[in-house]
């Protein structure tokens, strides 16, 4: 079998989930010898662990721009009782941008523990 070329990066990935093979040297099977997407290590994007589904869609307020994020901050300082509600339709009407309000919460959570 050919020797497979080590990529550290993906040997500590392997092990960190716990799918890394400690004897790559004994697999004998075809579809890992010359094969792009398997290899006597284990799967080539993340091992077995790559295989599972990931979380679709975005990761963050893409919506909530810094510029929206400030007129948020504002509308806040000027009337403090604003529910977060209310923050997002004043953010719809201004931005022309619908969000929901838990989306405005958890930003301002996330910028609070930054500070």
């Amino acid at each position: 079998m050919p020797r497979a070329k080590i990529n550290p990066d993906k040997q500590k990935a392997l092990q960190q989930h716990g799918t890394l093979n400690l004897r790559p040297q004994d697999v004998r099977h075809p579809l890992f010898q010359d094969s792009d997407f398997f290899d006597p290590f284990a799967f080539q994007q993340g091992g077995l662990s790559g295989l599972l589904p990931q979380k679709r869609g975005p990761r963050n307020g893409h919506k909530l721009t810094p510029e929206v994020m400030e007129f948020v901050g504002e509308q806040r300082t000027v009337e403090p009782s604003l529910s977060f509600a209310q923050l997002a339709e004043r953010v719809q009407h201004n931005f022309h941008v619908k969000v929901h309000p838990r989306s405005i919460e958890r930003q301002l959570l996330r910028e609070k523990k930054l500070r």
